[in-house]
């Protein structure tokens, strides 16, 4: 999976649902477990030839007999031979760490930008199956990685619930919060998210002060946003009525504030809506608004909310 490179389209068009960055599409597929079940799919199907476009990779990757053996055939792990090479790794467990690390310390040294992406995609997405030392193994390499693949780490910090990652995660994130890709800042929102980190909350709001927009941010703050994200989101909304990203984002800035009312409740909500409308029937309008749509927030935002909460 390419990371996304962030520019603003040169189309005039708006496209009915924003495409979320590269670092939400491989966290839902590679740290998930969904991509074993859209594998497992391709196969029931019959589909093997082609998602599988090297058997010689998926036998070599069955015989390997040590964890660096394995760790050095994971470049060749793509299609069918993905799913093969995780559980082979899994069934290592924490002996792979030792061999996981080098590769990673020594991925900024792999020329070709396909295999390197592919290389620390497939090792950083395979940690949370390693045991209880993954966190610090992963921890202890993150300055080697590239931006690409520090951004992959903060999620899979998240994932593995890392606490002692939430500073370096929150550095990352000041460090990339004006970069031209957003792709890194979304890595680093998604573990301080997953941590329930109140730093997320700083973020977004500077975020959407600085008028940055990303496919994810209402997603972000309907999970995640709290008192300092609600008057820069009640400005977005404001603005969505001037222009929009996409169609229909004013609904998904109203389904934010739905989910942000039931974060902090309906007294701050009420009065920062109060000091936006000059009409207090506008107010009783939006806050009535707001509680028809949160029984359905979970759902809208599906993808960002952790299953239970989901449910």
């Amino acid at each position: 999976m390419s990371k996304s490179k962030g520019r603003k389209s040169k189309t005039k068009s708006i496209p009915d649902l924003p495409t979320p960055k590269a670092q939400t599409m491989w966290r839902l597929a590679e740290v998930s477990g969904q991509l074993d079940s859209m594998l497992q799919d391709l196969a029931r199907y019959g589909l093997d030839a082609l998602a599988l476009r090297s058997p010689e990779a998926l036998a070599a990757i069955q015989a390997a007999q040590t964890p660096a053996q394995l760790v050095f055939l994971t470049k060749d792990a793509r299609g069918m031979a993905v799913q093969a090479w995780r559980e082979r790794m899994q069934a290592f467990g924490a002996e792979a760490l030792p061999s996981v690390v080098r590769r990673l310390q020594s991925s900024q040294s792999i020329r070709d930008e396909d295999e390197r992406e592919v290389i620390v995609e497939r090792l950083i997405g395979v940690m949370p199956r390693l045991g209880d030392g993954a966190g610090a193994a992963l921890l202890s390499c993150f300055n080697s990685l590239d931006t690409y693949g520090q951004s992959l780490a903060c999620i899979v910090f998240g994932v593995m619930g890392l606490r002692e990652a939430g500073d370096v995660i929150w550095r990352y994130f000041e460090h990339m919060r004006d970069d031209e890709d957003m792709g890194f800042i979304v890595g680093a929102l998604w573990g301080l998210l997953d941590l329930d980190d109140a730093r997320a909350d700083e973020g977004m709001a500077y975020l959407l002060t600085a008028e940055r927009w990303f496919p994810e941010q209402y997603g972000f703050a309907a999970r995640g946003g709290s008192l300092l994200c609600l008057g820069p989101l009640i400005e977005r909304m404001f603005a969505t009525i001037r222009a929009s990203n996409y169609e229909n984002e004013g609904q998904d800035v109203i389904m934010a504030l739905a989910g942000m009312m039931t974060r902090v409740g309906e007294a701050p909500v009420r009065a920062a809506l109060t000091d936006a409308f000059n009409k207090p029937e506008d107010v009783e309008r939006l806050v009535a608004a707001l509680h028809d749509r949160r029984p359905h927030l979970t759902r809208h935002f599906e993808i960002y909310f952790p299953p239970a909460q989901a449910e």
